[in-house]
């Protein structure tokens, strides 16, 4: 029995010690220093996005003046539409803060605003709902968080300015990671949903969405089709 017992502690033992060297390693790996780079490329690219969503709310604000009914999200309906001086101030801002996030000036101040701008707009009215709109909510609220600005910014360059005998500046692999668990997610999912007989079979509703839309891409042959299976297979 005394034997048994032994046994039993050893192995309790030998198996905290194995999870401990796994989180240990996993921590060790995430904070291994790598180039920063690709985080750069994915910040110019993103702010890129941005700024071309920033033209399509142009007039957001005003519509909320302009219309006697707001449609509120059920858990956030005692948000207020912003003031006449804040919606524009808002719209300005969805114009201008992406040229500093892309160009990499003040990169995480711009990205918090960002995010104070296009989410306050994007929860006053569920006319606006996309589910692309809440990703970039979720992606701009992790962003301040990461180091975007490492790499490719003038951010960077001003920090090497300043210290001319720094090495190149290099971010840990979590920063990576985060962003690949916050695009997986929503794709992944994505996915299974198009799993259906109408978009996979009948490119439904892409057809719909192009149908009176004129010029490229919309009038290559098969376009609905291609948006389909590509969105499914991304």
């Amino acid at each position: 029995k005394m034997a048994n017992n032994s046994v039993a502690n050893n192995s309790k033992r030998l198996q905290r010690r194995t999870w401990g060297e796994l989180c240990h390693a996993a921590a060790r790996r995430l904070l291994a220093p790598i180039d920063g780079v690709t985080l750069g490329l994915f910040r110019i690219g993103f702010a890129y996005v941005l700024f071309l969503q920033g033209q399509r709310w142009e007039d957001a604000t005003e519509t909320f003046y302009k219309n006697g009914l707001l449609l509120s999200y059920p858990t956030f309906g005692w948000v207020p539409p912003p003031p006449p001086w804040l919606g524009d101030l808002e719209t300005w801002g969805l114009h201008v803060l992406p040229l500093f996030i892309g160009l990499g000036i003040f990169t995480r101040l711009a990205l918090l605003l960002e995010f104070m701008c296009f989410t306050h707009i994007f929860v006053v009215c569920e006319s606006n709902h996309n589910n692309h709109y809440l990703l970039f909510c979720y992606a701009l609220a992790m962003a301040p968080v990461t180091c975007m600005d490492a790499n490719l910014s003038l951010d960077a360059f001003l920090y090497h300015w300043r210290h001319p005998k720094a090495p190149p500046r290099r971010i840990g692999r979590y920063n990576l990671f985060l962003w690949q668990v916050m695009f997986s997610i929503p794709y992944t999912f994505g996915a299974v949903a198009k799993l259906n007989y109408d978009w996979m079979l009948h490119a439904q509703p892409p057809h719909e969405w192009f149908r009176r839309r004129q010029g490229l891409p919309y009038n290559i042959p098969g376009y609905p089709w291609m948006i389909a299976w590509g969105g499914f297979l991304f």
